[in-house]
């Protein structure tokens, strides 16, 4: 957001900051549910990468 955008909110009085800043906060804790999902992913495939046949169990 622009400073001009929040200060329209503000200016618009403290039930459309309250509400602006909820949205936001909803937006930050998907952000951070699929972070961690991407983390999990990124953890797999570095350690997929990193086997080779003298580590895994499977040959080359």
């Amino acid at each position: 957001m622009q400073r001009d955008e929040i200060l329209t909110v503000y200016e618009a009085g403290p039930e459309a900051v309250i509400t602006l800043i909820a949205e936001q906060q909803k937006v930050i804790e998907q952000q951070a549910a699929r972070i961690a999902v991407l983390e999990e992913r990124d953890k797999l495939l570095e350690e997929q990468r990193n086997k080779n046949s003298r580590n895994s169990s499977k040959p080359p």
